[in-house]
């Protein structure tokens, strides 16, 4: 089963487009913008993913009431 359909795709791309784009991601303001927010939602994944925070808790909570299920 495939997921990708080669008819949406633009074979036609430019190097100069490509640069530009991958420019603008490393050194532009959009780009900056980006970085920030993937540090945001790395710190807050940590966070949950932690001892206590919120992933762990509902992990655990949820092992828990599996193994009282289980017996």
């Amino acid at each position: 089963m495939s997921y990708s359909s080669n008819k949406d795709v633009d074979h036609d791309v430019k190097s100069e487009e490509v640069e530009a784009l991958v420019r603008d991601m490393m050194e532009g303001e959009k780009g900056k913008k980006m970085r920030s927010r993937a540090k945001e939602w790395k710190k807050k994944a940590e966070e949950a993913t932690n001892v206590g925070g919120s992933s762990y808790s509902n992990l655990n909570r949820f092992i828990k009431e599996a193994l009282c299920y289980a017996e």
